[in-house]
């Protein structure tokens, strides 16, 4: 296993050195090119230690990733590929300061490249570990165990295993109370006395009690049969359909979150990685269209270039979120009124901006600054927030995780005036779908849709 790690993340080393050279050629027509300098070569040479070092970072090289669907492997491996990018871009523009020589069109080239030879190289390497019989070679080394319990976890346990070629079980019996529709090899038990003596005869290190709570099993009778064995008895709490939610352990004791988001740790790492490497990559890449909207506010209308109002954040911490100001200069009284059609208020440069949504742009400077992720529910002000939160049922649920410059209700149409209740509780259905959902790749969908259909459309104005 430590060898076909080590083999990948060479060989997507050097997958780096390829691309580049393959984008070279279509751009320049070959890799040095006198109107350039030697910044692409300098690119090429540190490509590959620079993906050494970042891509495993984004899951593309832990134990059982071929286990995963082709979406999310193809986002792992999108996300080691472009955190490469990103670095590349930042040396050049802050290490080299050779920005000026840098072709976009190669890097962007190198970058589609180096994921799609990267992807190629896991289908060869996945068709290669197959013939090898690396599946076939480990069953032998897997604790064989029996399983007891109700149809669907059952029947679920026992796919799970069969199709996890690093698993560490093999499941020999089960005793379920219906056809659980597993491979033959599985030996289909039908009482606790079949049960007790297929683990002695066989050798069982372990069985699996998978209560259902409903059902006619008398598990005090399976546990005592069971203890006078030289089996290990391992118990899975099989809770109510209604209760679907994380399962841990809290100071010790066993504990559902009733509430959790589907997030974990790594999928928090992975998401900080692409929120910061992306707003910089955007900010560097834009810095020019950012001064000129800034000029351009000043000009239009006295005040302050960038618009400052409290939100709240993941946990319902309030920050300071950043937007470029479309309106004029005005005070409100203990109320935030939120903008509408035409609102005269709105000067003829804001209402390009937020026709365009480029308003919104400083929230890349939140994003790098952690307040802000650049996908999830959009931020709302405080006092709506405190409005909503008594309207709606499950609004602050929003806040689990940090807010979006753009979120999968904005590319669902919910933009723009809420001036309904009904309107505000799809956008917090759509939010809370993203939360229940999240993965990397749904991230990924949503900016590239949004980069067609969110920044601007009907509901934005």
């Amino acid at each position: 296993m430590l060898l076909r790690i080590i083999t990948l993340r060479l060989l997507d080393a050097l997958v780096w050195l390829l691309a580049g050279e393959l984008a070279a050629e279509l751009v320049f027509g070959r890799l040095y090119h006198e109107d350039y300098g030697n910044v692409h070569q300098t690119l090429i040479y540190l490509s590959p230690f620079i993906t050494w070092l970042v891509s495993p970072a984004a899951g593309q090289y832990r134990v059982g990733w071929d286990e995963e669907g082709a979406l999310k492997i193809a986002g792992r491996i999108l996300l080691g590929c472009f955190a490469t990018f990103a670095c590349g871009i930042i040396i050049v523009y802050i290490v080299l300061h050779q920005s000026h020589v840098l072709s976009r069109l190669w890097w962007g080239l190198t970058l589609l490249f180096a994921f799609a030879l990267s992807g190629m190289l896991r289908i060869v390497a996945f068709g290669v570990d197959r013939r090898a019989g690396f599946r076939r070679g480990i069953r032998s080394y897997k604790r064989r165990i029996a399983v007891m319990g109700s149809e669907k976890p059952v029947k679920a346990l026992i796919n799970r295993l069969m199709n996890d070629a690093d698993a560490g079980y093999r499941v020999e019996a089960a005793l379920c109370d219906a056809d659980i529709g597993a491979a033959s090899e599985v030996n289909k038990l039908q009482t606790l006395e079949q049960l007790e003596t297929f683990v002695y005869q066989h050798h069982i290190r372990e069985v699996w009690l998978m209560p259902d709570p409903e059902r006619v099993y008398d598990w005090r009778e399976a546990i005592t049969r069971l203890e006078n064995t030289a089996t290990t008895l391992r118990w899975f709490p099989v809770m109510p359909a209604a209760v679907t939610e994380k399962f841990g352990y809290c100071a010790g004791a066993p504990s559902f979150e009733l509430n959790a988001a589907v997030i974990d740790s790594k999928g928090v790492l992975h998401k900080t990685l692409f929120d910061r490497l992306f707003s910089l990559v955007v900010l560097l890449m834009l810095s020019p269209l950012l001064s000129a909207i800034a000029v351009a506010i000043k000009l239009s209308s006295p005040g302050p270039v960038l618009f400052r109002q409290l939100r709240h954040g993941v946990g319902g911490k309030a920050f300071t979120c950043l937007k470029f100001r479309t309106m004029k200069l005005h005070q409100e009284q203990d109320k935030v009124t939120q903008a509408k059609t035409h609102d005269p208020r709105t000067t003829k440069v804001g209402r390009f901006l937020r026709k365009t949504s480029l308003d919104e742009l400083p929230q890349f400077i939140n994003v790098l600054m952690g307040d802000m992720s650049v996908v999830g529910p959009r931020p709302h002000a405080v006092q709506h927030n405190d409005y909503y939160s008594h309207e709606i049922q499950r609004y602050m649920f929003r806040h689990k995780v940090k807010p979006g410059i753009t979120g999968w209700a904005q590319i669902n149409g919910c933009r723009g005036e809420t001036d309904t209740l009904d309107k505000m509780q799809r956008r917090v259905d759509l939010d809370i779908y993203y939360i229940r959902h999240w993965s990397f790749w749904l991230d990924v969908k949503i900016v590239f849709w949004t980069a067609f259909r969110g920044w601007s459309g009907k509901h934005v104005y």
